[in-house]
């Protein structure tokens, strides 16, 4: 079973500076034992939020889109998008630079 640190302090004081390793292990020692500990957040060092400034036709597909997008960086980005909603002005809320791989 997986258990969302965020759902457990939902219904338990936890200790000031309890790190979610000491938690395991204290979880193992007194009542349920914790297989292992994945730390999700590492997944998405890489996904950004950008805000939309330029929308497109893609010139080689007719349900793409072409979106130049504001991440925070020197230049936008360049991206294809499927959606069909986007305009200038609106987020992506997962904007995934080319570097990251989700699982």
């Amino acid at each position: 079973m997986y258990l969302s640190l965020n759902w457990l302090k939902d219904f338990v004081k936890l200790p000031k500076g309890t790190t979610p390793e000491e938690l395991a292990t204290r979880l193992s020692l007194h009542t349920v034992e914790v297989e292992k500990f994945e730390d999700q957040a590492a997944k998405f060092n890489n996904v950004v939020v950008g805000k939309i400034l330029e929308v497109k036709k893609h010139p080689g597909a007719d349900r793409l889109q072409l979106a130049e997008v504001e991440v925070g960086g020197k230049v936008p980005l360049h991206i294809v998008c499927g959606a069909p909603n986007i305009a200038p002005g609106r987020f992506l809320t997962s904007n995934i630079l080319p570097t990251t791989t989700l699982l």
